[in-house]
C-alpha cells in the first residue's frame, strides 16, 4: 500500500496544468493567471485631483482669484493659469499643467467668478502621474489567483480576456443500489445520497462546477455505457463515489481499466480512505472515492484537491502545524490516521465521530490532523501536523 505522501508524489507527477485559454474577465474569478499583466501606460496616466477644489499657480501670493474655467474628469484641458487666475477642479480631473497648487473648497469662499481664500489652506497631495506604476511594469505576475481586486487591476490595463488555466470539465457518479435521491423517502434498507451534494459543494468551494452528475446502479455495464457517452468519455476529471473497494459489486477498478485509464493506486495506507483509486488517461485524471462520507471528505482534501491545484496552476496544499485543544488518541494501526476536527486560531479540536459513515461529524469540520502510524497519544498543547480544509481554518 502506498502512503499519502507517495500518492502526493504520484499526483504531482501525473497531473499538470491545462493549456492556458483566454476567458472574459468576468469569468476569470478564482482562476490562475497564466501570463504576466503589465501596465499599458503610466498609472495614473496624468496628475489628478483627489478632491473637489480649486487650482491656481503654485507661488501666486494673491488673496483672491478670478475663476476662469471648470475642469472635469475625462479630458485634458487646454488651459494655462496665470497669476491671479484659478480653475474649479473636480475629483479625478487632470491638472492642465505643472506648477499648480490645489486647495479644497472648504478653505475657500466663492462669489460669482471670484475665489477668496478664507484661511490658510490645508495641504492637499496631488495624485501624481506614474506614482502607482510606470508603463511596462508587471502589475500581476503569472501564477496569481484572480480575485475581485485582481480583476479590477486587470481591467484598468485593458486586459479583458486574460490567459488563465481553465477549470477541468468534471463529471461525478455516485453508486450503490441502496442509495436514493435526497428528496426521496427511503424504504427499509435504503439511504439518502449525501455524497452527491458533498462532492458538488467541495468542488464549488474550489471554483469547479460539475458538467454532469448521475447515480449508477452497482452494475459494471451501466458505468461502461455512461463512459461511452461523449460528455463522460471526454471529461478532464472523472469522480466516482463508491465502488472503490474489492467487493463483488465494486466496479470502479474494472470500469476505469475498461475506459483506458492507468491505475496508479488501489489501496493506500490512510484511515479513513484505504480503498482510494487514482488513475490517469493522457491528460485526464480520475479518482474512485470510498463510499462513506467522512472518507469522501478526507480523500477529497488530501488527494482530489491536490490534483485540482496542479491542474489549475495553483500551489498545492501542504501540511501546517496545529496545537491540540484536547487529547488525541494513539494510533496503533499500520496506517496514518487523519482526524477530522475544528481548527480556530491555530488550535485543533478533534471531532467526535463513530465511523467513516458518521455524517454528524462533518457539520463543522474544517481541518484534518495527522496521527502517523504507531504514534503515541497526544496531549493538549502538543503540536500536530494537519491540513486546513474549510472556512475559519
Amino acid at each position: 500500500m502506498k502512503t499519502w505522501s507517495e500518492v502526493w508524489e504520484l499526483i504531482d507527477r501525473h497531473v499538470t496544468p491545462a493549456a492556458p485559454v483566454a476567458v472574459p474577465l468576468g469569468s476569470a474569478q478564482g482562476l490562475v493567471l497564466a501570463q504576466n499583466a503589465a501596465a499599458d501606460r503610466d498609472l495614473p496616466p496624468f496628475d489628478t485631483s483627489p478632491v473637489d477644489g480649486f487650482v491656481f499657480p503654485e507661488n501666486d501670493p494673491s488673496a483672491s482669484f478670478e475663476i476662469v474655467a471648470e475642469i472635469r474628469p475625462g479630458r485634458i484641458p487646454g488651459l494655462t493659469l496665470h497669476p491671479g487666475q484659478a480653475a474649479r477642479i473636480l475629483t479625478g480631473a487632470p491638472l492642465p499643467h505643472n506648477g499648480l497648487r490645489l486647495v479644497m473648497q472648504e478653505d475657500t469662499a466663492r462669489e460669482g467668478n471670484t475665489l477668496r481664500l478664507t484661511r490658510p489652506p490645508a495641504p492637499v497631495r496631488l495624485r501624481r502621474r506614474a506614482e502607482d506604476a510606470v508603463r511596462g511594469a508587471t502589475l500581476v505576475p503569472a501564477g496569481t489567483v484572480i480575485t475581485p481586486g485582481t480583476a479590477a487591476l486587470l481591467a484598468s490595463v485593458g486586459l479583458t480576456h486574460p490567459l488563465v488555466y481553465p477549470a477541468p470539465r468534471t463529471v461525478h457518479a455516485t453508486s450503490g443500489d441502496e442509495i436514493v435521491a435526497p428528496s426521496a423517502t427511503p424504504e427499509p434498507g435504503q439511504l439518502r445520497d449525501a455524497n452527491g451534494p458533498l462532492v458538488q459543494a467541495l468542488l464549488a468551494a474550489d471554483g469547479v462546477s460539475l458538467a454532469a452528475q448521475e447515480h449508477w446502479a452497482d452494475d459494471l455495464s451501466v458505468g461502461q455505457a455512461a463512459l461511452a457517452r461523449p460528455l463522460w468519455r471526454d471529461a478532464d476529471l472523472l469522480l466516482l463515489s463508491g465502488g472503490a473497494s474489492v467487493g463483488d459489486h465494486d466496479f470502479a477498478r474494472p470500469l476505469l481499466r475498461h475506459a483506458g485509464y492507468e491505475l496508479h493506486t488501489e489501496n493506500i495506507a490512510v484511515r479513513p480512505g484505504k480503498p482510494l483509486v487514482f488513475a490517469t488517461r493522457g491528460n485526464a485524471f480520475a479518482f474512485a472515492l470510498p463510499g462513506n462520507p467522512v472518507s469522501h471528505f478526507v480523500c477529497y482534501h488530501l488527494f482530489v484537491r491536490r490534483a485540482l491545484a496542479r491542474r489549475l496552476g495553483r500551489t498545492p496544499p501542504e501540511l501546517h502545524s496545529f496545537r491540540l485543544a484536547q487529547n488525541l488518541p494513539a494510533n496503533p494501526t499500520p496506517r496514518d490516521v487523519f482526524h477530522a476536527g475544528i481548527l480556530a486560531h491555530g488550535v485543533f479540536t478533534p471531532a467526535s465521530w463513530n465511523s467513516s459513515g458518521d455524517l454528524t461529524a462533518l457539520a463543522r469540520v474544517n481541518a484534518l490532523a495527522l496521527v502517523s502510524r504507531s504514534d503515541a497519544a497526544r496531549q493538549p498543547g502538543d503540536e500536530v501536523r494537519g491540513l486546513p480544509c474549510g472556512p475559519g481554518a
